[in-house]
């Protein structure tokens, strides 16, 4: 996949990837009860910390921004991180 694809989406499409996605995660852990309260909250923050983000109500630090993408797209972590994923 091209990694600089870009994606249009709208904020409920955004809250729904990331539900769905919180949703999968529990299915492959075989997570129950207050587990999948405890994820389902979490990815409720991690919605509400990235839509402050991209709104300007709560931007993240650029230099950490800088340093975590330069972490995230180093071509041998991304290599090791994508083979995690099977």
């Amino acid at each position: 996949m091209d990694k600089n694809i870009k994606f249009e989406l709208t904020k409920n499409e955004l809250e729904t990837l990331i539900f769905l996605g919180a949703s999968r995660v529990c299915d492959q852990k075989q997570l129950v009860g207050s587990e999948v309260g405890k994820l389902c909250e979490d990815a409720a923050d991690i919605y509400i910390e990235v839509i402050d983000h991209l709104t300007g109500k709560n931007p993240f630090d650029p230099d950490e921004m800088k340093i975590t993408d330069e972490v995230l797209h180093n071509d041998q972590l991304t290599i090791i991180l994508a083979s995690k994923r099977s």
